[in-house]
């Protein structure tokens, strides 16, 4: 049980590093997004970014912890619920709830428990 808890603890750790890595990686990269950044002020090209970003984070995170629990679908679910917790309760209040459209929301909610599921799925027993 040890091994699935750490596991899962990773899987949000990794996330959460991935997910800022190529945050910053885009800020670098792309002028506008880092002028709009400041102010949340994104295009919807920049806002499919984010989506992409958190969706490849999501995904290697489910990878890491099913390689970690040796595939135990436990520790992926684990993972995926304290994920959806911990970024549906981040969208789902101020500031960030007015920073970003309805459908932004409503697509990284609804795709964290699907993304690493997903990953956890990639890894072969």
């Amino acid at each position: 049980m040890a091994r699935r808890i750490v596991a899962a603890l990773a899987g949000v750790l990794l996330f959460a590093i991935a997910a800022f890595a190529m945050n910053q990686l885009a800020l670098t990269v792309w002028p506008a997004y880092a002028a709009a950044f400041p102010s949340r002020s994104f295009t919807t090209a920049m806002l499919l970014m984010r989506l992409s970003v958190s969706s490849v984070a999501l995904v290697a995170s489910g990878a890491v912890v099913a390689a970690i629990a040796r595939s135990h679908y436990l520790a992926v679910i684990i993972a995926a619920a304290v994920l959806l917790l911990l970024g549906g309760s981040n969208h789902l209040t101020e500031p960030t709830w007015s920073h970003y459209p309805l459908w932004y929301h409503l697509v990284f909610i609804g795709s964290i428990g699907p993304c690493v599921v997903i990953g956890g799925r990639l890894r072969k027993p």
